[in-house]
């Protein structure tokens, strides 16, 4: 039971890690995405304005087709060759102050249930 309980806190805090590190990664694609449309539309005000002569309209599919190929290579790239990074970033994670409140708190109701079933015994 005791090892069950602790596999299986381990096993919540790697997951609760590795979605904080998916996030981290898809916001950081998101700013990125975000930028290059903010960079469409002042092309496409300046456009309207008579400052540039681009075909935009003929542009904007290419683009993203294009950044959605770059997004996939890096996202590949990085899990391919970067996963020690990750690992790092896990274990990172794993000490900071509110991780180690939870393992404390996680840690002390595991031997409170431990206690529990001894003294049913």
């Amino acid at each position: 039971m005791k090892q069950i309980v602790k596999s299986l806190a381990e096993m919540i805090m790697t997951t609760i890690a590795k979605c904080k590190i998916y996030i981290s990664r898809t916001t950081g694609y998101l700013g990125i995405l975000n930028t290059g449309m903010l960079l469409y539309l002042l092309l496409v005000n300046l456009k309207d304005k008579g400052y540039i002569e681009v075909d935009l309209n003929g542009l904007f599919f290419p683009l993203v087709v294009f950044c959605l190929i770059a997004f996939l290579t890096i996202g590949w790239i990085e899990t391919r060759f970067f996963k020690g990074l990750q690992k790092e970033a896990t274990f990172g994670f794993s000490l900071s102050p509110p991780m180690v409140e939870m393992s404390n708190k996680i840690s002390y109701v595991y031997d409170k249930e431990v206690a529990r079933e001894e003294a049913l015994k």
